[in-house]
């Protein structure tokens, strides 16, 4: 799976109101079409159509000093996407809106603590098979992020993908981000 962001902040935070920025992601999937034919094409049946596709996320974003004690940055999104699964399963044709929420402490300005909620858009239908499912569970994580420096930031995540064809899925994630 292949992502590249494209961000523009719209707004900086101001006392009273928060930061908004929008991101262009594009995301590529180069092994979901072999997967699909490994399978005799079954995720035709449930709302595949491509192996790539764009999605448009509108950020929400505000620092509150001193709660708890430590600053904490506040987030909320919507994004416009055609993904299943965040790509994992491919794209269908149909734009849908989903939220996602997060939130990180800042016990040292080079460090943070947090978690994430994003929902999916639960788009496909059953596969054709007795006792399978396609619903989308939103999904969490809770993750660790340091800032060596302003352009640069890694971060560490457990996720919790929830229902996946069927199946829970939970994995790490390691995320290594450089701003222009």
């Amino acid at each position: 799976m292949h992502n590249l962001h494209l961000k523009a902040l719209l707004m900086k935070e101001t006392e009273y109101t928060p930061a908004f920025a929008v991101t262009a992601e594009f995301k590529y999937n180069e092994t979901i079409g072999d997967m699909n034919e490994n399978i005799a094409n079954a995720l035709d049946t449930v709302g595949y159509e491509n192996d790539h596709g764009v999605d448009i996320d509108l950020s929400f974003s505000k620092m509150i000093n001193q709660l708890f004690h430590y600053p904490v940055i506040l987030n909320a999104n919507l994004r416009l996407t055609r993904a299943h699964y965040l790509g994992f399963l491919g794209f269908s044709d149909d734009y849908t809106v989903n939220g996602e929420i997060s939130a990180v402490v800042l016990p040292h300005p080079k460090f943070g603590i947090g978690a994430e909620v994003r929902q999916q858009n639960d788009e496909f239908k059953p596969l054709p098979l007795s006792g399978f499912t396609m619903e989308e569970d939103a999904f969490w994580d809770v993750f660790v992020v340091w800032f060596p420096n302003k352009k640069i930031s890694l971060a560490a995540a457990f996720n919790r993908f929830g229902n996946i064809v069927d199946k829970d899925i939970d994995f790490f994630v390691f995320n290594i981000k450089y701003d222009f």
